[in-house]
């Protein structure tokens, strides 16, 4: 499904060929296709930022990667995400 989503990048500067109202208004759709219920699309940030921080980058590159103008929420699931890999070891 990502291949056909895939855009050429070059002349739209997307990394897949969609703007984010249209992925907006598919959300809805996915989800009621795939049976998930209480996932919204903000969730999916957050889980992204968290695997992130897990692999080890630091908050500045976290903000320039999805664009956060203010770093006070990257911090926060930074911290949180910090804690949850302390109490693991």
């Amino acid at each position: 499904m990502l291949k056909t989503l895939k855009g050429d990048g070059e002349s739209t500067g997307l990394v897949f060929n969609m703007t984010t109202k249209y992925l907006t208004t598919l959300f809805p759709r996915i989800k009621a296709h795939a049976g998930i219920t209480g996932l919204q699309l903000r969730d999916l940030r957050r889980e992204g930022v968290s695997r992130m921080v897990e692999k080890g980058y630091s908050v500045l590159q976290i903000a320039v990667f999805t664009g956060h103008r203010d770093i006070d929420m990257i911090v926060k699931i930074y911290n949180a995400a910090q804690a949850v890999n302390i109490a693991r070891r």
